[in-house]
């Protein structure tokens, strides 16, 4: 499942990773997605049983989501490889150069990802 995770299931384990379960809505706000978008990969990932998701017992129309042990284990492993990745090549940037990029890139992505 590592080859498979596209740039917004990996946002998704960062953020659970970072932040804990989540609902939903949260999730998707945390992510910058559409909530249909988020459904769609929450699916996937929950298909490779990178998480779980629960209904909330005091109104079932709310979703509660969080890494599986798997899901973790991938995350942990990734997010310092990426990290390092993202620092080379970017190291030429200014402050500011950066932050544009980062602008631009979300974009690009959620174009991508659309």
């Amino acid at each position: 499942s590592q080859a498979n995770l596209s740039w917004g299931g990996f946002t998704i384990l960062w953020v659970l990773w970072v932040w804990g379960e989540m609902e939903t809505a949260q999730l998707a706000d945390e992510c910058g997605l559409a909530k249909g978008t988020l459904t769609g990969m929450l699916n996937t990932l929950e298909k490779h049983e990178l998480l779980e998701r629960a209904r909330l017992e005091a109104d079932r129309r709310r979703v509660l989501v969080t890494l599986s042990d798997t899901g973790t284990e991938l995350i942990a492993d990734l997010f310092p490889k990426f990290n390092m990745f993202e620092g080379s090549m970017s190291s030429g940037l200014s402050p500011d150069g950066k932050r544009e990029l980062a602008r631009l890139l979300r974009i690009v992505i959620n174009n991508a990802d659309s």
